[in-house]
């Protein structure tokens, strides 16, 4: 089984305090895990915003 994610910008948090910066020439990125299972939620018909969000125009947006 694969999952694929997205990965959200942490340079401000994960990074020093942002004084480190992500080198984005290293990617795509591939992370693996040990653990053996995943938990997931199917999207409904009341989830269609947020959903959209990640779709389109909206997705992507940070440049990578």
């Amino acid at each position: 089984m694969s999952v694929y994610s997205s990965i959200w910008n942490a340079d401000d948090w994960a990074m020093q305090g942002g004084h480190v910066k992500t080198d984005r020439s290293h990617a795509p990125f591939v992370a693996m895990s040990a653990l053996r299972g995943a938990f997931a939620a199917n999207a409904t018909d009341s989830d269609a915003d947020e959903v959209a969000q990640c779709t389109g125009s909206s997705w992507g947006k940070e440049g990578f």
